[in-house]
């Protein structure tokens, strides 16, 4: 079963995450604490998207996919901006980061996925979340 939606790129937008992936029933059948990983983990992805991807240009959509195999539940996010080295982020545990706002979207997905995947698309990045069942 696969489920996509596309929203614009403005913080408001991020209020139909949560419904969109509570219709999905197979995210439902995960345990509770497993389903707040995958919000929250889809949340950065998407905000991301939104603030350092497109630059909240409301002109360029951010696509979010879900799918789900008998052993794995994938959402994929892609935005339409101008893509990044994820290796090159800095480690928000560093001490001269740790007081500063913002910054832990990335590591925070890291944490909570089985699996993040980033891929440089023309135009735009693409970063699959992968969590397993």
């Amino acid at each position: 079963m696969t489920r996509s939606m596309r929203i614009p790129s403005t913080r408001k937008a991020l209020q139909a995450i949560s419904a969109f992936l509570g219709s999905f029933p197979d995210l439902m059948m995960l345990a509770h604490e497993r389903r707040i990983n995958v919000q929250i983990a889809v949340t950065e992805i998407v905000t991301n998207a939104i603030i350092h991807g497109n630059r909240e240009s409301e002109e360029l959509p951010v696509d979010i996919s879900i799918c789900a195999t008998s052993s794995e539940i994938s959402i994929i996010v892609r935005d339409y901006g101008n893509g990044f080295q994820p290796e090159s982020l800095p480690d928000p545990r560093s001490p001269e980061l740790r007081e500063l706002p913002g910054g832990r979207g990335v590591f925070l997905t890291q944490q909570l996925a089985d699996a993040v995947m980033f891929e440089n698309l023309e135009p735009g990045m693409q970063v699959t979340i992968t969590f397993n069942r």
